[in-house]
């Protein structure tokens, strides 16, 4: 047998071209792709090294900054100071569409299970300044202007000074929920509508004539139709508000209290006017 002795630099060339076949098979492969190759034609291929991302850097979560929120007084608070400081302070009102003129002639707790309808028997501005005078010692929580404008004296749970039965008591038509306490004052809220009540026959404004002859008189002022429905909005929303039911026993004109005119035979609350012109209730 014959034994070749290859030269050490014949050895070293064919290492060389083995190693050179190994790597130019292997980068082919995984880096450039055929496309790119042939539009580069023999140009040696670049490897591209990706840096490894740096990860972001971890931050400890800070603490929500602790908000305390002052409350806001009531209505009633701010009105008791502001009285209390001989200043008619404004307060929010009970109800939405109301404007707020404080009178501060009130007493105590009120807790509303009903409402006790007045007329003002004088015009608006008169009204407001002997329900807001105190020395009158008089006042309601809402006053109606003939518009339909509703002003708030006095905040809801508070006694207003628009009703009572006095020395005399209460008549027998005051429900006994109301009355029999002799303290109607304490769970009623007062509602003043801007009108003359009894008026001449040939008086200029718009006249209800009462054929019953109520309170032994024939003609009275009307309440216009923006007054009355404001009437029944704001009597609604109260009724609402405090839970007790709209009807004849709990919206009562003042006489059904006390031995009083208003308001009058004009404002039918439940029912229909005997009279000229006629109409519908308040509350039909």
């Amino acid at each position: 047998m014959r034994i070749e002795i290859v030269s050490p630099v014949r050895f070293a060339a064919f290492l060389a071209g083995l190693t050179l076949l190994l790597v130019g098979g292997v980068w082919g492969s995984v880096h450039v792709p055929a496309a790119a190759g042939q539009a580069q034609g023999d140009a040696e291929p670049v490897l591209t090294v990706w840096p490894t991302p740096t990860p972001l850097p971890t931050e400890t979560p800070r603490p929500l900054p602790t908000v305390t929120s002052t409350p806001r007084p009531d209505n009633v608070t701010v009105y008791l100071e502001g009285c209390a400081k001989r200043k008619a302070a404004s307060f929010q009102a009970d109800y939405a569409e109301a404007y707020v003129l404080p009178s501060c002639n009130h007493g105590g707790e009120n807790v509303p299970q009903a409402v006790v309808v007045h007329a003002t028997e004088g015009e608006l501005a008169g009204a407001l300044a002997h329900l807001r005078d105190p020395d009158s010692r008089v006042s309601a929580h809402y006053v109606i202007d003939r518009e339909g404008r509703v002003y708030q004296l006095v905040p809801e749970r508070v006694v207003a000074s628009h009703v009572a039965c006095g020395v005399e008591g209460c008549v027998k038509s005051c429900p006994a929920f109301l009355c029999g306490d002799g303290k109607p004052e304490t769970r009623t809220i007062g509602i003043e509508l801007v009108n003359l009540g009894k008026v001449p026959p040939d008086w200029q404004g718009t006249i209800y004539e009462d054929y019953g002859m109520a309170f032994g008189w024939r003609w009275w002022e009307d309440y216009p139709e923006a007054q009355r429905q404001a009437l029944k909005r704001l009597v609604e929303d109260i009724a609402r508000r405090w839970g007790f039911p709209v009807d004849g026993e709990h919206v009562l004109g003042h006489y059904r209290v006390q031995g009083k005119r208003d308001p009058g035979p004009a404002l039918n609350l439940f029912w229909e006017r005997n009279g000229n012109p006629p109409r519908e209730a308040v509350f039909p």
